[in-house]
């Protein structure tokens, strides 16, 4: 028996994508790319914010160290301003000694006065030339009436320097060099090296070729050569 023709299989029509599923997946696919986008942009800005914070931290540290180091500079600036101001004054101090000692040293004394045996004590009492130690060559009587005469100057006192040769009793060989003064009681004579000073009861100055209690032991003295090596007024 002969075989029946197939029928042919009907074929169910394709279906076309409905547009709101397709929108709904452009869409889900615009959402994802844009959260993905954003989620990297997040991350990206999370880092750069971290970086950020520390790169602060850092520059903070920096600045607090600086501000630190500044304070100790502003304190080293006072410190060293305070030394300047000191110094400053120090040096004019001195080059006002200098103005005064040079002018000692090298200008003839002008407007000399007299002073009182009481201002006499006293000058003496704060002046150091009796505080210098004697040392045979380097510093001796002749070194110490020199300076005690210089500094009488800056009182404008006429201070003038007495050598005396000659011998005591027990014929010792006897030279010394002392100071001798003006005073508005009279004629003083002064042993630089320890502030003693006196006077002879006639008032006269040493001569030559007379007996002569001289310093603060009152030794006599037999005087052969007396020379007034500074004048005295």
């Amino acid at each position: 028996m002969p075989e029946s023709p197939q029928q042919p299989i009907a074929e169910r029509p394709k279906r076309k994508p409905h547009k709101k599923v397709i929108s709904i997946i452009l869409i889900g696919l615009v959402l994802c790319s844009s959260l993905g986008a954003q989620g990297f942009f997040y991350w990206d800005l999370n880092n750069k914010y971290k970086n950020l914070q520390f790169e602060h931290a850092i520059l903070q540290s920096i600045h607090s160290q600086l501000s630190d180091d500044y304070q100790n500079l502003q304190q080293d600036y006072r410190n060293l301003n305070a030394k300047y101001n000191d110094l400053d004054a120090r040096y004019q101090h001195l080059f006002t000694d200098y103005d005064t000692l040079s002018y000692v040293f090298n200008e003839p004394l002008t407007d000399s006065r007299m002073p009182t045996i009481e201002e006499l004590h006293q000058w003496l009492s704060e002046d150091k030339t009796n505080e210098i130690q004697y040392d045979y060559p380097k510093f001796v009587c002749g070194d110490f009436a020199v300076m005690l005469s210089q500094h009488a100057k800056l009182k404008k006192w006429d201070m003038g320097i007495v050598a005396v040769v000659g011998y005591d009793k027990n014929y010792k060989p006897y030279a010394h060099a002392f100071n001798a003064i003006i005073t508005t009681q009279g004629l003083r004579y002064i042993e630089p090296q320890n502030d003693y000073f006196w006077h002879f009861k006639d008032g006269l100055p040493i001569r030559e070729y007379r007996w002569h209690e001289i310093g603060q032991d009152r030794t006599w003295i037999y005087v052969k050569i007396c020379r007034i090596v500074v004048l005295y007024e």
